[in-house]
Order: C-alpha cells, then sequence, then structure tokens
C-alpha cells in the first residue's frame, strides 16, 4: 500500500520519543508502498529463480519480489517450493543457527506457531534427529499450520494445540529450545495492515504485555535447564518489548548465551541486563518492524512447578497394522528408524528415538505426529496427501503423472482431470513438482487433493498473479 497514514495521537507521540531525530523518516516509511517476501525451499526451489527480486540478505532463501503479486495462482506454491514470509521475522533462522552447534538430537518447540512462517523455516533448519514440536493454541488455526507443514515436506514435525500451561506441564524439562512469537499490539503490521491501526490503544499495548508475561510464565518449565528460548513480537511498545526481557530475567534470571550472531546493517541492537536484544525498523531496513531476541535458561533449575499434574491420557495404537503396508514403505520406515502411529485419521511415522516425548503429548490435543503415510480402508491401502510432498517421497515409488498449468489448476480446484491410461495410484506433478495423489480407472480417476486446502475463488486478472521461473 502506499499513502499516507493516520496514525494514533498517543502513538506518534510515544514513537517520537523513542526515535528522536529518526522520527520523520520512520513516519515516511510507514506510508511507503509494501513488496511480497518469498522464502524459496532450500530442496525443492534449487533450480528455480524470480525476476526483478532482490534477495533478502540476513537469509539466504529470502527473496522480494518489485510489487505486490498473488500466488494463490501458482501451482508450485501449492507444492511447497515457496512459502510467503515477512522479510524482518527470517532472521529467526540466524539466531536459531547461532545457537545450533550446541544441540543434538534436540526438541524445538514453537509455540504460537500459526500460520506456520517460523516453523517451516525451523523445520528446514533442524537436524534429522531432531524433532519439532509446532504448537497453535487456538484450535481453528491449526489446520492451516498443519497444511503449511506438508507442504513443506519435512518429517519430523509434531502438530499440536495445547494452552501454554498444558505445555509446560506435559514438557516439563524436555524442550532445548522454545520459540514464542508472541500476540502483540501489531505496530509492526501498520504499513501492511492498515486495520492493526484502528486496534492500537495504550491500553491494549498494556493487555497484551500482561499476556505475553503469562504465557511465558506458563511455558517456562517446558524447557531443559540450560535451554534456549528466543521470543519476538511484531511491535515497536517497550513495554513489549525490551520490558519483557528486563521481567524475564528478573523472573527467571535469563542469562545472555555465549554465541557470535551476524547482525545485518540497519537493525538496532540494545543491551537489556547483558542480554542482546534486534529491533528491526522500516526506515533502517527493507522489512516490517520486528523485535527478537535470545536467552538462555540458567543450568541450575528454575521450576516454577515442583511436580507434573497426572493427566489420562487415551492410547494411541502403535502396534502392526492387520493389513500390511506396501512393501516399499516398510523398508523406508527400517532404513529410517521409524515407528508407526495409528489413530481414526490414519497412520503416521516417526523417529523411534523420539517416542518418550511424542507420548508425554495429550492425544487430544495433538493433530498429527510424524510424516502422515496412509490410511488403511479395508484391504486397500490409501496413501496420504502428505506422503506426495515429502522431501523424499521418490524413495517410495508411486508413478508420476506431469499436468499442464490448465490442468495443475483444475486439480487445486478438486475439478476433474484427464486420467492417465495406467490405472492406480499416482502423484500428479506440475513442473516436476508434488502436488498430491490421484487415483486413475483408466477412463478417468479420482482427484484426492483434500478437499479443505481446494481454491474457491475466481482467478484475478493475469498481471497481478506471481509464478516462480525456472532457472
Amino acid at each position: 500500500m502506499s499513502g499516507t497514514l493516520s496514525l494514533p495521537p498517543a502513538f506518534e507521540e510515544r514513537m517520537a520519543c523513542q526515535l528522536g531525530d529518526d522520527y520523520p523518516a520512520f513516519v515516511e516509511s510507514l506510508s511507503s508502498a509494501t513488496a511480497r517476501t518469498l522464502r524459496l525451499h532450500p530442496i525443492k526451489a534449487s533450480t528455480y529463480t524470480i525476476p526483478d527480486a532482490t534477495r533478502i540478505g540476513w537469509h539466504s532463501f529470502g527473496m522480494r519480489l518489485s510489487e505486490e503479486k498473488s500466488v494463490t495462482w501458482d501451482p508450485l506454491f501449492h507444492a511447497g517450493v515457496y512459502y510467503v514470509q515477512e522479510a524482518s521475522s527470517m532472521f529467526l533462522a540466524a539466531l536459531f543457527q547461532s545457537i545450533q552447534p550446541t544441540l543434538e538430537a534436540a526438541v524445538i518447540l514453537d509455540l504460537c506457531a500459526a500460520p506456520g512462517g517460523k516453523s517451516t523455516l525451523l523445520a528446514e533448519l533442524i537436524q534429522p534427529e531432531d524433532l519439532l514440536i509446532s504448537n497453535e493454541v487456538i484450535r481453528s488455526r491449526a489446520p492451516i499450520l498443519d497444511e503449511n507443514l506438508q507442504k513443506w515436506g519435512y518429517p519430523n514435525v509434531c502438530v499440536t494445540s495445547m494452552d501454554p500451561k498444558d505445555v509446560g506441564e506435559y514438557l516439563q524439562d524436555t524442550v532445548d529450545v522454545v520459540v514464542v512469537d508472541a500476540p502483540c499490539s501489531g505496530e509492526g503490521m501498520f504499513r501492511k495492515d492498515p486495520a492493526a491501526i484502528l486496534e492500537w490503544s495504550t491500553a491494549n499495548g498494556a493487555l497484551c504485555a500482561g499476556r505475553q508475561k503469562r504465557i511465558l510464565h506458563d511455558v517456562w518449565d517446558s524447557l531443559k535447564p540450560g535451554g534456549y528460548l528466543i521470543y519476538s513480537t511484531c511491535t515497536f511498545n517497550p513495554e513489549e518489548n525490551e520490558a519483557i526481557v528486563q521481567w524475564m530475567h528478573e523472573s527467571f534470571g535469563v542469562e545472555a548465551p555465549e554465541c557470535i550472531v551476524n547482525i545485518p546493517d540497519g537493525v538496532v541492537t540494545l543491551s537489556v541486563s547483558g542480554i542482546p536484544t534486534y529491533a528491526f525498523l522500516p526506515h533502517r531496513i527493507a522489512g516490517e518492524g520486528f523485535f527478537i531476541t535470545l536467552v538462555r535458561k540458567p543450568d541450575t533449575i528454575n521450576t516454577i512447578r515442583s511436580t507434573v499434574r497426572s493427566k489420562s491420557k487415551k492410547k494411541t495404537s502403535t502396534s502392526t497394522p492387520s493389513t500390511p503396508l506396501p512393501e516399499p514403505l516398510h523398508q523406508w520406515m527400517e532404513r529410517k528408524g521409524y515407528k508407526i502411529q495409528i489413530t481414526k485419521e490414519g497412520c503416521t511415522a516417526y523417529p523411534e528415538a523420539w517416542s518418550y516425548v511424542i507420548e508425554k503429548l495429550p492425544t487430544n490435543k495433538t493433530v498429527r505426529c510424524g510424516l502422515p503415510i496412509g490410511t488403511l480402508k479395508g484391504k486397500d491401502w490409501m496413501p496420504a496427501h502428505a506422503w506426495a510432498l515429502y522431501i523424499e517421497a521418490d524413495s517410495i515409488h508411486y508413478p508420476t503423472y506431469e499436468l499442464t498449468y490448465t490442468d495443475a489448476i483444475r486439480y487445486l480446484r478438486k475439478e476433474e482431470i484427464t486420467a492417465p491410461e495406467e490405472k492406480g495410484w499416482h502423484i500428479v506433478t506440475y513442473l516436476g513438482h508434488a502436488l498430491g495423489f490421484i487415483k486413475s480407472m483408466g477412463n478417468r480417476c479420482n482427484n484426492y487433493y483434500p478437499s479443505e486446502w481446494r481454491i474457491r475463488h475466481a482467478i484475478p486478472e493475469y498481471s497481478t498473479l506471481f509464478l516462480l521461473e525456472k532457472v
């Protein structure tokens, strides 16, 4: 968007005090045009380029388009070849990578994860032996989180919908890294979302600060002694940023980790009780407003709760299915050291080494654990949609069926497409990238694209569309 924003007087007064001589440039930046930013998949997007795009300096796969365009009608977006993410928030990768050498077979928790920008980023950074628990407390938002993670295609992920208090109790002293992208007053999104201006008030900022403290308090016990917590917001408000860091220092004794972070030019760094903080301001760097910090939990135990409440948990079957799975699938699981979990929703596979963590998660608050692989229906095996999008899907053979752009869009709208002559299950692809499954009967085929994911609205003018191009 562009034009002059009408800002709340109390916000203007506070920001003028915060920024001093920088304030006029800050206000001008809020009226400048925005541009869409993407993060390319490090595996799926290796042969693609984006014309007229610029690389984001603090993330090797981050790209900034020259203008806002719709990605809905690009089949490669639905194949997980790239993800739309705000540029400033990609700095999470730099902080995580700074501590990664100290981690081994780690459990990483993304607490406030929907719609999935930071979780997909973490999924590509972690090692195969690590486990990512991607949590969204609002259950209605968990499906879009799960969808985006399935498209990204990494197997060692659990998706949950737990309250932070439940996380602290179920996972006490279990997590190596907690990421809290906290709900906030959203000042950093004023340029992209003018509606956020209408919701702004000093009282709301104070309310958000109180909520942030409750979230951090509730999740704290899930973190191992010596573990790390990454805290971020998309606001400029010191009450929700630096004051929260000071509160963590006073309440939990958090420390500055011993690590080196490469700081992009223009990022404002401050020290709060010796803990570095990083602020992205739109007049100083090409991105929206963002605040982030990395702290370390002391090695000595600082537990809020003395015991974990005993809670009943419905038992989930992990036995061998009565109907044999496809033999290549068995071979893949044996090679990976994975075990299978069977629920009424289907079968998922996950690293056996993480059973002790997964068994702590409440079944009624777990969307999935590991990689969905399929469903047993009588004697028939129905492969899961996530399996087609898995980064190693070619390790288990399914014939592929390449679609034209028109047929790819029809498939994504869950409409009929031309059937391949060979009967049976096929993975349909566009430019060589998997979109999902069909089952061919020879003269027609069933479209198994998930109904809840389908494109529902009409195609806009072609000039507003974005399509990724081959190098």
